[in-house]
């Protein structure tokens, strides 16, 4: 994930209300981990959250062809990567080269596809480009 607001070490510092901070203090007593709500709350307030409710209903043009390229891209990533993690389980390649340049190369294009697949934007078709959402939103208007 590549852009993620700033939580604190301890997500549930940021309850403010009493009610809120008691509910808490229980849950807490019970064994619930701050860890596991701030990776719950980063996989939620993720780029790739927001690009996803965005096109989950899009019917332009600009995201359904976005949306075609990510499926194409996304699909020979997952095969280029899956060739290498088969190559990782072949015992004919020394373990050092499986251990650090296949898996370097494994690593390196999940990197890749995660960027790709997360962080995409469409390209408006409107002339002139706006140049921001407001004028965009004139330009609709």
């Amino acid at each position: 994930m590549f852009l993620q607001p700033d939580f604190p070490q301890n997500p549930l510092s940021l309850v403010t209300s009493e009610k809120n901070k008691r509910f808490v203090d229980y849950l807490q007593e019970r064994g619930m981990d701050p860890a596991k709500i701030d990776e719950i709350l980063k996989r939620f307030y993720s780029f790739r959250m927001v690009l996803r409710v965005l096109s989950k209903n899009a019917k332009n043009t600009e995201w359904l062809e976005t949306l075609a390229w990510n499926k194409i891209v996304k699909k020979q990533y997952e095969k280029a990567i899956g060739n290498l993690e088969i190559l990782l389980s072949d015992e004919s390649i020394p373990s050092s080269t499986r251990e650090t340049i296949i898996k370097q190369d494994v690593d390196k294009l999940k990197s890749v596809l995660d960027f790709f697949t997360s962080c995409f934007m469409p390209e408006p078709l409107m002339k002139p480009k706006p140049k921001s959402i407001h004028q965009m939103i004139v330009f609709q208007s």
